[in-house]
Parts: structure tokens; sequence; C-alpha cells
């Protein structure tokens, strides 16, 4: 499991960090926060898998996480496609 720990949160916190201690070179950070948040919604639907699909019996947090997931990718696709250079 921490082997698993590592690969699913390390990455986030190192873009943080990154994001923290170097000033970027494009405008467009708030694309990088909303795919961070997404991430964390979709860690949520994973963890609430059973509870999620119980409320309704139409689809599951596993269905629910890979759908925030795809949009975290979005999010990502839309900075690049927008993004310019800091003047």
């Amino acid at each position: 499991m921490r082997l698993y720990f590592w690969v699913q949160f390390f990455p986030g916190i190192a873009a943080i960090l990154f994001f923290l201690l170097y000033p970027g070179k494009y405008i467009g950070t708030r694309y990088w926060i909303v795919a961070g948040m997404l991430y964390l919604l979709a860690k949520v639907f994973e963890f609430t898998d059973e509870r999620m699909f119980s409320a309704g019996n139409v689809l599951g947090g596993h269905a629910l996480k890979h759908l925030a997931a795809a949009a975290a990718c979005y999010a990502i696709l839309r900075y690049f496609q927008t993004r310019r250079q800091v003047a």
C-alpha cells in the first residue's frame, strides 16, 4: 500500500511544490488548480464507491471517478490549448 500511496499522491505533491518554488512561464495556472480539484474529487468518488451506488442504484463511485478523472485531463488539455507566455 505504501507504493500505491506514492504513485497516487506524490506527483500531486510535487506539482504543488513546483508551482510554489518556480515562477511560471505561461499564464493559465487556474487550469492546473481545476485539474487538481477534479482529481481530488475522483479520489473521493473512489473511496465512496459503494455508498454512491447505494444512493440511487444508477452510478457507482467507480464510474464517477472515471468521469472526474477525464474532466481533469480535459482541464490540462485546455491549459495547453490556451496558454500564452507571461509578458
